[in-house]
């Protein structure tokens, strides 16, 4: 019995139906930069941010780990993409 609940406590776990500290650190962390991003975005003067139908159902079922790396690569990409127009 012990060996049935371990396998669907990791099952639980890895599809994301229990919250572990981990997870709700990631959340947080995730909701600060949102925050942070519509501050810089209110000083500048531009409106909030909201996402498409379309990219709305490209990120459904990622995890946020996942979403902020393909943040970053997006950035990196906006950055490269500035820097070679700028020469």
């Amino acid at each position: 019995m012990k060996t049935i609940t371990r396998r669907i406590l990791r099952l639980e776990l890895e599809a994301g139906l229990i919250e572990t500290e981990e997870s709700r650190r990631e959340r947080e962390f995730a909701e600060t930069i949102e925050r942070r991003l519509a501050a810089g975005r209110a000083r500048a003067g531009l409106p909030p941010r909201t996402l498409t139908d379309s990219e709305r159902r490209e990120l459904a079922g990622m995890s946020v780990e996942q979403v902020l790396l393909r943040g970053r690569l997006r950035a990196r990409e906006r950055t490269a993409l500035t820097s070679d127009n700028a020469c």
